[in-house]
């Protein structure tokens, strides 16, 4: 960004079927915003992503490392190192299938970033291991629901979780019971027109 202190980064994790462009193309007007009321000066962002489809998690993928692991301990330092001046503060901000995975960090790593936004995150109270029943009451419950989008999401989970205890271990609304005082400062946004079905998730999130 033009005029960017680099010692502030914002780091971003993008949503299904975005990239690493997705928030140049979203958000810019936002670190203008920043900018604004900062002396002209905004953060850093860093967009950061593995593809148009990814979840992040701690489970190797032999036999590369997890993508929690590149992205913590290879992408995002190699990138930093490019910058002018070292990082001291950092914000997570994760949108969709991004607020999913910023939870990870959220939980894992609390002491890396000092806010995290979550927007919009995909939290769902489905499990994506629900029978074909289970997921057609959840659909028929939540008329405002898109059944494309609900079986998509669930397809996405299944494919990265081999069994329900995999699952659980990174499902926010457990990872939610381990936030404390001590946790990022944090702020929370959700959609009650969402098709994916995320907002009763986020707001069970949210009231944990």
């Amino acid at each position: 960004a033009v005029n960017a202190d680099d010692s502030d980064v914002i780091v971003f994790l993008h949503g299904l079927n975005g990239s690493h462009n997705s928030w140049a193309d979203q958000h810019d007007a936002f670190i203008g915003a920043i900018a604004a009321g900062r002396g002209g000066k905004s953060p850093t962002v860093i967009s950061l992503s593995f593809g148009s489809t990814w979840l992040l998690t701690d489970l190797p993928r032999d036999p590369q490392p997890s993508l929690y692991n590149i992205l913590l301990s290879s992408a995002l330092p190699a990138v930093e190192a490019k910058l002018a001046s070292p990082v001291t503060r950092r914000m997570l901000i994760g949108e969709s299938m991004g607020g999913f995975n910023s939870t990870q960090i959220l939980v894992r790593n609390p002491g890396l970033f000092e806010r995290v936004a979550l927007l919009c995150p995909a939290i769902s109270t489905l499990s994506p291991f629900s029978t074909n029943q289970e997921i057609g009451a959840y659909i028929a419950a939540h008329p405002e629901v898109d059944p494309v989008r609900v079986q998509q999401a669930v397809g996405i989970a299944r494919l990265t979780f081999p069994n329900p205890q995999t699952y659980a271990s990174h499902n926010p609304l457990e990872l939610v019971n381990s936030l404390s005082a001590a946790s990022p400062r944090l702020f929370v946004s959700g959609n009650s027109l969402d098709q994916f079905g995320f907002y009763e998730g986020t707001l069970s999130f949210v009231q944990t």
